[in-house]
């Protein structure tokens, strides 16, 4: 047992903490999150919806720290429309729900670089 006081520790052993580091909108950090991307088929202040393909729509809550981001450039929430092409970072929440991390809008570039408008909603 005279190692374990040799570094400092007890018999029963500490574990060295692990700093968690704090990222920005767009930054990572060492955990990686799932990204998902689709179609906003709805949108409110507390969650929103895409449509992933056509037989699949996911369902995210939106917190007080879910970032939005067109390109680098950060937006406001209502900047995000109904139709429009977001890839979703997000993680599971303590009640199995997906809480967005980072919305980025997707935006199609022509040739000219140019944003080329959105599809038309066909319903």
């Amino acid at each position: 047992m005279p190692a374990f006081s040799q570094y400092g520790g007890s018999p029963r052993g500490t574990m060295p903490r692990q700093s968690r580091q704090k990222a920005g909108p767009g930054q990572t950090t060492d955990l990686v999150l799932p990204t998902f991307t689709g179609t906003v088929s709805s949108i409110s202040s507390k969650r929103f919806s895409i449509q992933e393909s056509e037989t699949n729509e996911l369902e995210f809550h939106l917190t007080r720290k879910t970032a939005f981001l067109d390109g680098k450039d950060k937006i406001k929430p209502a900047d995000i429309q109904k139709g429009d092409r977001v890839s979703v970072e997000a993680k599971r929440a303590p009640d199995q729900t997906m809480d967005a991390v980072v919305v980025r809008v997707e935006r199609s570039k022509a040739k000219n670089g140019v944003p080329l408008s959105a599809p038309p909603d066909i319903h």
